[in-house]
């Protein structure tokens, strides 16, 4: 039967048919990202080396779909609202703690220590996923416990990341002082925020609670942006200067490895 042959002509069925389809549209749509945000349709059908006339035919089932959406002022594709809501779930807290478990499970295996995942809301930075030390003292941070200020070091991670400019209206808010060793200087807080940017790390000393240390880095989606903070928490006795240089890159490669989770390549650095 006619309807049974694929693209080819060969008699595969309907089944073989339709996948071969499957993947020949999704050719099309692998050729988007943040570097290539817009095609010309002569681009698509190049660049996704299909012939002229099936590429014709899949870009209008996918617009029409809208997978993708025709500018017609520039005579570019772009992606469109279907896909679009899967990326935003990809950026929900739930999806994003999803992916992150393995990378949580692995740090605390590897380090022994809690690992935690945190989202920023309202500039708030909240605790979306935790992964317990197996050591008998274990911090108190649940999940769903908001981090307001800049005693934690996840707020400091989001706020580095945006523009300078609103650098220094946040800092001028009171900052309270959890403990003796919260920082609470704005000039301090901003040079430690251009480090944190400039290093990919920040690094907490007993400024949330008194007896508890941190080192994060930032978690980021395929546009460069932050998305979440990943870090680890030791007791004092186990954050010395040894430790921190253990901990530190452990943090930095198991953040890099969620960010590329989520379509962000190593070098598409962002800097604000």
């Amino acid at each position: 039967m006619a309807d049974q042959k694929d693209e080819n002509g060969t008699n595969g069925g309907s089944g073989v048919a339709a996948a071969l389809t499957l993947k020949k549209g999704l050719s099309i749509l692998s050729l988007f990202d943040s570097d290539h945000p817009e095609w010309t349709f002569t681009e698509i059908w190049k660049g996704a080396r299909l012939s002229r006339p099936t590429a014709f035919r899949l870009v209008r089932t996918l617009e029409e779909a809208k997978f993708i959406s025709f500018d017609a002022s520039r005579g570019t594709y772009h992606l469109g609202v279907s896909i679009l809501k899967g990326s935003y779930l990809m950026l929900s807290p739930s999806e994003l703690a999803r992916i992150a478990r393995q990378y949580l499970d692995r740090l605390t295996e590897i380090t022994t220590e809690t690992s935690i995942l945190t989202v920023e809301a309202d500039h708030v930075a909240i605790i979306a996923a935790r992964v317990l030390t197996p050591r008998p003292f274990k911090p108190d941070n649940p999940v769903g416990l908001p981090m307001s200020g800049f005693a934690n070091v996840h707020t400091r991670i989001f706020l580095a990341y945006r523009p300078e400019s609103e650098w220094r209206p946040a800092l001028s808010t009171p900052i309270e002082k959890r403990t003796p060793y919260t920082r609470t200087d704005p000039e301090e807080l901003a040079a430690e925020l251009a480090k944190i940017r400039r290093e990919g790390v920040a690094i907490g000393m007993q400024e949330w609670n008194l007896g508890m240390c941190a080192v994060a880095a930032p978690v980021f989606d395929a546009g460069g942006q932050v998305r979440a903070s990943l870090a680890i928490v030791a007791a004092s006795e186990r954050f010395g200067p040894e430790q921190r240089e253990v901990y530190v890159p452990q943090v930095i490669e198991m953040a890099g490895l969620v960010s590329a989770a989520l379509g962000h390549q190593q070098h598409r650095d962002t800097d604000g």
